[in-house]
C-alpha cells in the first residue's frame, strides 16, 4: 500500500494538469518501478525493508539509466574510433592518454553489461551452443549437412539413405571433417 500511494503521489506530482495526464504518469513510473525492481535486487530488498521509498528507488533507476546511456556512448565511441584506425589528429601522446581513457571507459561498460541478469543468461545459452556445437557433435550435423547440400548441387536428387549413413560416419570420424585437412569424398 505504502508504494502504491508513494507511486500516486509521486505521478501528481510530475503530472501536467488532468486526471489523464496522472494516469499516464502513474502508470510510467510504476512500470519503470517494476523493471528496475526486476533488475536490481539489491534496491527490491531496501524496498521492501522500508530503508528505500518510491522516490528513491525511481531515482536510482533514473541513475542507472543514465549511466547505461554514458557506457552505449563510450562504447559507440571507441568502436568509432578502432574502425578509423586508432586516434586521429594532434598530438600522439594525448591521443594515446585519450584511447586509453576511452579502453578504460569502454572495459567499464562491459563490466556493466556483464553484471546484468539477462546478459549473463544470453551468456549462459551461447556458452550451452558453443559446447553442444564443438563437443556435442552440432559441427559433425552441420559437416554432413554441408555434405549432403554438395551432392544435391552436383547431381540434382538427395542422397540415399545408405549414402547419408556413410558420410555421417565419415565426417563424424574426423574424414572430412573441419580441420582435418582432407576433403570429403562422395
Amino acid at each position: 500500500r505504502r508504494l502504491a500511494s508513494d507511486l500516486g503521489a509521486i505521478a501528481e506530482e510530475d503530472a501536467p494538469e488532468g486526471r489523464a495526464d496522472v494516469n499516464r504518469c502513474l502508470e510510467r513510473r510504476g512500470d519503470k518501478l517494476a523493471w528496475w525492481l526486476s533488475e536490481s535486487e539489491e534496491v527490491a530488498e531496501a524496498l521492501l525493508a522500508g530503508a528505500m521509498g518510491a522516490r528513491e528507488a525511481l531515482g536510482s533507476a533514473e541513475e542507472y539509466n543514465m549511466a547505461s546511456t554514458q557506457n552505449w556512448r563510450a562504447v559507440q565511441n571507441l568502436h568509432q574510433v578502432l574502425r578509423r584506425g586508432g586516434a586521429s589528429g594532434g598530438d600522439e601522446d594525448d591521443d594515446g592518454r585519450d584511447l586509453a581513457a576511452q579502453q578504460h571507459r569502454y572495459g567499464e561498460a562491459m563490466r556493466q553489461v556483464a553484471e546484468r541478469r539477462w546478459h549473463r543468461a544470453g551468456i549462459r545459452w551461447c556458452r550451452e551452443q558453443f559446447r553442444r556445437f564443438f563437443f556435442e557433435g552440432g559441427a559433425t550435423r552441420l559437416e554432413a549437412k554441408r555434405a549432403r547440400g554438395r551432392y544435391f548441387r552436383l547431381h540434382g536428387c538427395r542422397m540415399d539413405a545408405d549414402m547419408a549413413r556413410r558420410v555421417q560416419a565419415q565426417v563424424a570420424s574426423g574424414i572430412g571433417g573441419a580441420g582435418s585437412g582432407r576433403r570429403l569424398r562422395l
